[in-house]
């Protein structure tokens, strides 16, 4: 059987699909990865996946989607796959439409979050969006996967998907035996965030936040890890990031490998988003690390934080009320460490990577006449 993973970014299969993917190969699938060409091609090859690369811009112009639904025309009739999994926005729209074209017997459609098309995009974009998302999904051999209830609701609502052929999978899970709970280090509370460096992402709102506490007298510091997306019209511009460190609201540390070690030296994680999030993987590595969050109260963020035992809600786009957030764990150790201790805990119960790993083989197994375990 041929297996075929559609993601937008090579580094994203890798950080987000690959254990996935090398379950399902160990079943003796043989699995392909269609993606565009980066630095990861030759760590995929190696873990023993077929590389197939394709045209994915990181927009949405008419030119680019029309190349990438050419290039996948091509490769689904060349490679004639079994099952195809498309991983977010850009792989479902044109991996959805041209795996009805080509009648693929079996798809999987992951929304990973309905993204800043739908938190920051123009009506007329999201009207198009839409229409796109019913023309790829209106397929009786697909799945939909949603990482949150209210994307899916969401979509029900808009008579996107069917509920009889949609499912909610929470995040992309986490392996935890790769973090563990460890001290809060010495000095000043250290305030982390680790993403993309987009508006709505709600660094902006962070260092806002962290302006209202030095003005108060609040001895904080705020860590910025991840890079601007020129391609993204949301990016954070180097620019901008510079002078917040001129400034001396925070440190930019750029892109980091190592997540573990820096959730070590923090001592609580803040993601303040209204991107339309999936479920943020930061935030559950922050909470198997035994570090207590602090998120916004919208879909894929909230879902993370019931009844608050493992961090805070506030509204976004509310400078003043994350402040007041950040303040209240910034003085309350204790606090700090009892939430830390219930994010593990949620973590070990809902969001393991097996956990997810499991799940996905159920769609499997719901679509395929295959036994996937």
């Amino acid at each position: 059987m041929k297996v075929l993973y559609l993601v937008p970014d090579d580094g994203f299969f890798w950080s987000h699909r690959r254990d996935l993917a090398a379950t399902v190969l160990k079943t003796g699938c043989e699995v392909l990865v269609a993606t565009p060409e980066g630095s990861y091609r030759e760590r995929i090859e190696a873990d023993g996946f077929g590389f197939r690369p394709v045209r994915m811009s990181a927009g949405l112009s008419p030119l680019g989607m029309a190349r990438t639904f050419l290039d996948l025309l091509r490769l689904y009739r060349a490679e004639r796959p079994d099952l195809v999994h498309h991983v977010s926005m850009r792989s479902v729209l044109a991996g959805g439409l041209v795996a009805r074209v080509t009648r693929v017997p079996s798809v999987v459609n992951l929304i990973c979050g309905l993204g800043w098309v739908f938190s920051s995009g123009s009506r007329g974009l999201r009207s198009w969006v839409s229409w796109a998302y019913r023309l790829s999904l209106a397929n009786k051999r697909s799945w939909t996967v949603f990482q949150n209830p209210d994307d899916k609701q969401q979509f029900l609502d808009r008579g996107l998907v069917s509920d009889s052929r949609s499912s909610v999978i929470l995040g992309s899970g986490v392996e935890t035996r790769g973090f563990q709970s460890t001290p809060e280090p010495e000095g000043p509370p250290s305030i982390l965030f680790a993403s993309r460096m987009l508006e709505p992402k709600g660094v902006a709102d962070l260092v806002e936040a962290g302006r209202l506490l030095q003005q108060a007298g609040v001895e904080h510091t705020i860590v910025l890890a991840g890079e601007p997306d020129a391609k993204n019209p949301s990016s954070i511009s180097k620019e901008t990031l510079e002078a917040w460190v001129d400034e001396g609201l925070v440190r930019w540390l750029g892109h980091v490998d190592d997540v573990p070690a820096l959730l070590g030296d923090c001592h609580l994680a803040c993601l303040p988003s209204y991107y339309g999030e999936g479920l943020p993987r930061f935030l559950l590595e922050a909470m198997a690390a035994g570090r207590p969050i602090v998120t916004t109260d919208t879909p894929g963020c909230r879902e993370l934080v019931p009844n608050e035992a493992s961090g805070v809600l506030v509204q976004p786009r509310k400078p003043d009320e994350l402040a007041a957030a950040l303040g209240r764990l910034i003085s309350d150790e204790q606090g700090r460490r009892e939430m830390g201790r219930a994010g593990r805990e949620l973590v070990d119960a809902h969001f393991t990577l097996d956990s997810v790993i499991a799940q996905t083989l159920d769609v499997y197994d719901e679509i395929t006449t295959e036994d996937w375990r």
